[in-house]
């Protein structure tokens, strides 16, 4: 009865540590998804598994995003009838849906392989997510020292190239250690357009992207998903929760906060993992 207690308690503990994370990191260029997949490591879950989980996970703040940006995204709905009258919001509809079609076209088959790589070798797999934040380091680096374009410009103009591009860049998200929001802002303000916009855009793009993640990860292990469903549920919960009373502010520190510094030492610990797990004898 003891040991049966413990468990479930282990198990809400790491539902409810992996739904703060996801709250907090999802706004700030680190990858939550990585961060989830580790922390459910410690606590027992398969690397295969934990990935998927975080996969689902980062789904839950596409609640809180669409609460937070329900103004643009009302805009962005009613453009539909009248696309003449609301020029922004039919833009930026024609920019969601070609970024999330490409999107899925570059990252399912990277979520493939990223699955098969943790379940052949947790720890190549620990070391290949090490360099991949080591990679979020640098676009995270660079994005701070760009900068981003002007930021007078009231009106957000998108065209097609900004939509593929950026829908190309946040595909490659699917991949554990790289962060959605650093990768797609980085790509925005290369494209020209201002730290405040490219923000907006990153987490306007986030919302069908991490829904997109939560069918892949149901539809790629469907037993596996429902067998976890108290811990996604309670982590899914605290992560909205914890989201809304935090992107506000969160939006507004990322653009000074140096999270590079941060990811370099994930990847360095991560990688330091990966390492002596293949040094340890099984």
């Amino acid at each position: 009865m003891n040991i049966q207690f413990m468990g479930l308690s282990q198990e809400f503990l790491a539902a409810l540590l992996a739904g703060l994370i996801q709250g907090v990191t999802e706004w700030l260029p680190v990858s939550s998804k990585t961060l989830i997949l580790l922390i459910l490591l410690t606590y027992g879950f398969k690397a295969s598994t934990a990935y998927l989980m975080g996969l689902a996970i980062n789904g839950a703040t596409a609640v809180a995003a669409i609460i937070y940006f329900r103004r643009e995204i009302l805009e962005i709905l009613s453009s539909i009838r009248s696309p003449k009258r609301s020029r922004e919001g039919f833009a930026l509809l024609k920019f969601l849906v070609i970024s999330t079609v490409v999107t899925g076209l570059v990252a399912v088959p990277l979520a493939q392989v990223s699955r098969e790589l943790i379940s052949f070798d947790e720890n190549a797999a620990m070391i290949a997510m090490g360099f991949l934040f080591l990679l979020t380091t640098i676009f995270t680096w660079l994005r701070v020292r760009m900068g981003g374009g002007v930021d007078e410009v009231k009106e957000m103009r998108v065209n097609l190239m900004d939509a593929m591009l950026a829908g190309f860049a946040q595909g490659f998200s699917a991949l554990p250690g790289i962060s959605r929001s650093g990768i797609t802002v980085f790509a925005l303000i290369s494209l020209g357009h201002s730290s405040r916009d490219s923000l907006k855009l990153s987490f306007l793009m986030g919302i069908p992207a991490t829904i997109g993640g939560i069918i892949y990860s149901y539809a790629a292990m469907p037993i596996l998903m429902e067998s976890n469903i108290i811990v996604l549920i309670i982590s899914s919960f605290t992560a909205i929760i914890v989201s809304l009373f935090m992107i506000s502010s969160l939006l507004k520190l990322s653009e000074r906060l140096k999270t590079y510094l941060f990811t370099l030492i994930l990847a360095a610990v991560t990688i330091v993992i990966g390492v002596l797990g293949m040094m340890t004898p099984h």
